[in-house]
């Protein structure tokens, strides 16, 4: 089957490091290549004035953590086309005035243009049109599927737009001209139906670990003495809707001997005011930003882990939280995330609101007072849960979505 895939995110070769671009989408690409099909997939980057570039990178930084975005980086403007595990890849970028303002008509059409001249090239006629993400894909969609006659899905990571009461009446005319709606957690899905009124809530579209990753050292292992007593680990982009922040603040309250570790992965804007923070609170000895790590890096640290913390705002679902469930952790997310569905309070982890430092807290004091046999329980029930998100099964599962 030849798969046309659509989306403003996809990580690419000269992407600045740790630049928060999910891989989520390559991932689906790869699973799909292993199983035969061939896939295309048109990466609509966004490209912003270049009076903005021009911006200090400490006032960037503001603007990425407020606004949750990412300003791609100078060499971002150029059109490439890259081949990557069998997966062809075009990026297109597509001129914006204002972040979180919808493409222009005419920015739309020119796109639209652009991808036809691409495929006939190619030499490509798609049987299914997927994509992901909003804003053009929404607009786009309809228009290829007027010109191939094929069935068409999109997949929402959030709601940036859709939200927006402007945007409202622009979502559902397009929303119209596409197949199959899906989202990337139960809660978003639930907005999507009701703010588009939709009959039918779209599918929960979960993406998954690579199945290399389940024979790796660590999976499996919920052995607690291997791992360091009273750890806490985050993984993610430091921006300021990730509430790290509450968690340092309920670490704290929770440990007055201060006798825990709390390693903290990733880079961005917020990292210079949770280090200010973390002096404020005198906890320099227990607290450690350990910079940018890649996958292998960030599952070793994991097995060596006994609790992992994301307690985000608005987060969708996190592939890092399965990936901490594999290794044994105890994973703390959020309530009316990602997670909802997938982790059972008390089961197989636990959920707390979002950014609530004073439950997190009691939700700390719960796991403390917990036996190792009762933290052996959640942890092993963690593993079972993780098994369900092999790459190969939620890629199968995906297709299946769109075309049953």
């Amino acid at each position: 089957m030849n798969i046309l895939i659509l989306t403003s995110i996809y990580p690419q070769e000269d992407d600045e490091e740790n630049v928060g671009v999910t891989p989520v989408v390559k991932y689906f690409a790869r699973e799909w290549i292993k199983a035969g099909h061939n896939i295309i997939v048109i990466h609509n980057s966004s490209r912003y004035p270049q009076l903005l570039y021009l911006l200090p990178d400490s006032l960037l930084k503001k603007v990425n953590s407020k606004l949750g975005i990412v300003i791609p980086n100078r060499g971002q403007f150029k059109k490439i086309k890259s081949i990557s595990d069998g997966v062809i890849c075009y990026r297109i970028p597509m001129f914006k005035l204002i972040p979180k303002n919808i493409y222009s008509s005419f920015r739309t059409n020119k796109q639209f243009k652009e991808i036809i001249n691409i495929l006939r090239c190619e030499k490509f006629s798609p049987d299914v049109i997927l994509g992901h993400w909003e804003n053009p894909q929404i607009q786009l969609l309809p228009m290829l599927k007027r010109e191939f006659k094929v069935k068409t899905a999109i997949v929402l990571h959030s709601l940036v737009y859709i939200k927006q009461k402007r945007y409202i009446r622009w979502a559902k005319k397009h929303v119209k001209g596409i197949d199959v709606m899906g989202a990337r957690s139960k809660a978003i899905a639930s907005q999507v139906k009701e703010l588009l009124s939709l009959e039918k809530e779209p599918f929960i579209c979960y993406s998954g670990i690579d199945d290399k990753y389940f024979e790796y050292e660590g999976f499996g292992d919920a052995d607690f003495s291997k791992k360091e007593p009273n750890s806490y680990l985050f993984v993610g982009r430091l921006i300021k809707r990730k509430n790290v922040d509450s968690t340092m603040i309920a670490l704290k309250a929770s440990y007055k001997e201060k006798d825990f570790s709390y390693n903290i992965v990733g880079q961005g804007a917020e990292q210079d005011r949770l280090m200010s923070l973390r002096e404020s609170l005198m906890l320099n000895d227990n607290v450690k930003f350990l910079g940018y790590k890649n996958r292998d890096e960030v599952l070793k640290i994991m097995a060596n882990t006994e609790v992992f913390i994301m307690i985000s705002d608005n987060e969708t679902f996190g592939l890092v939280y399965i990936e901490a469930m594999s290794r044994g952790c105890i994973v703390i997310a959020s309530k009316d995330g990602g997670m909802d569905g997938i982790i059972v309070h008390g089961n197989n982890g636990f959920l707390c609101e979002q950014g609530n430092e004073y439950e997190l807290e009691r939700i700390l004091e719960v796991i403390k007072n917990m036996t190792c046999e009762e933290k052996l329980k959640i942890s092993e029930n963690a593993i079972q849960t993780a098994l369900n998100f092999k790459d190969s099964k939620v890629a199968e599962r995906y297709l299946d979505s769109i075309i049953d």
